[in-house]
């Protein structure tokens, strides 16, 4: 349970800001419901009292997340009995205990997504090839994505950018390093991932057609930076699997510190390439704030798009991103092309 998009029973991010990203988990055993604290801000308390480890749930407790934060009551409901014991425990395993959550106040809904990252499987006939190795492509570029905040006339806008060589050229979107009339940030600066020290950095180049910028860290290095950069992205036909890397809701994810003062964790998420046009990938996924910028990864590690917005209306489950040729075309414009596989 908690604001993170990818929890069983997710929370409100943007209003329910007592509740952790990862902030309690529920958990059965052999029929017995246990709740258990996620190390989270505000804490998780049971009948008003704030738990630590693990404790046993019982129908009619109350759950609070935070102490100012929702109540939710606790109804446990027994596995239906068969007359034997065999059937017995068929019936215990097909359905097992249901705990029905009732939200006290409002702000909930729950989603029926697991949680756990699957695996992807091929079908059959599919060539091997279009399995996506997740590890693989977060190991090789993983190092490579920084946080960015960009300060729009005292605004500051949190999001990702992408280091596409070792002097620290990054990719971002447009949208982040200018204002609505056009004009360039006060400052930004860029935290890479796994680090601590925030960089300055300067605008060099903002497209015109595409959502798309480029940046140069002013200082240090050298940068990693990503495995490559499709000039065509052959492998991100629809249908095929991707990854994106990056910054959704940026500091507001478990990161090492608070505020500002963090050691950068990205997240990693899977797709699916539900559509493709000449200026749009739209890919099945997920981002929020802080995924702008993020870069979109085939199966062999290379950048084919670059997130800059979704559908509203799809809670950030439908992403946009810039593809592979338009990404090309506007790094050779800006002398980059070097970097384009």
């Amino acid at each position: 349970m908690g604001r993170h998009p990818l929890s069983d029973v997710q929370f409100d991010p943007d209003a329910d800001l007592d509740v952790s990203t990862r902030h309690a988990e529920l958990r059965e055993t052999d029929g017995a419901w246990t709740v258990i604290d996620r190390q989270s801000t505000n804490g998780t308390f049971l009948n008003g009292e704030r738990i630590t480890g693990q404790r046993r749930l019982s129908t009619g407790d109350t759950l609070g997340l935070g102490e100012n934060g929702p109540r939710l009551e606790v109804r446990i409901a027994e596995a239906a009995q068969a007359e034997t014991a065999s059937l017995t425990r068929m019936f215990a395993l097909a359905l097992g205990s249901l705990v029905v959550i009732a939200l006290v106040g409002g702000a909930l809904w729950q989603r029926h997504t697991s949680s756990r990252e699957r695996e992807t499987q091929p079908m059959p006939g599919l060539q091997a090839s279009t399995q996506m190795d997740l590890p693989r492509v977060r190991d090789l570029n993983d190092a490579a994505v920084a946080m960015i905040a960009s300060d729009l006339d005292g605004k500051f806008v949190a999001a990702t950018a992408f280091s596409i060589s070792s002097d620290g050229r990054l990719v971002t979107n447009r949208h982040i390093v200018r204002t609505a009339d056009g004009r360039s940030p006060r400052r930004i600066r860029v935290l890479f991932a796994n680090t601590t020290e925030w960089r300055p950095a300067r605008l060099v180049r903002a497209s015109e057609t595409d959502d798309l910028a480029l940046l140069q860290v002013e200082e240090g290095g050298p940068f990693p930076a990503v495995a490559g950069v499709s000039r065509t992205g052959p492998d991100a036909r629809v249908g095929s699997p991707v990854a994106t890397i990056g910054y959704p809701h940026a500091v507001d994810t478990p990161m090492e510190g608070a505020g500002l003062d963090v050691r950068a964790r990205t997240t990693t998420t899977a797709g699916t390439i539900g559509k493709r046009l000449d200026d749009v990938l739209q890919i099945d996924s997920y981002a929020g704030k802080g995924s702008s910028g993020s870069p979109v990864f085939d199966v062999r590690g290379n950048v084919v798009g670059v997130v800059y917005g979704g559908a509203p209306e799809s809670q950030g489950r439908i992403v946009y991103a810039v593809p592979a040729e338009r990404l090309a075309a506007f790094l050779t414009a800006a002398g980059a092309g070097a970097m384009l596989r």
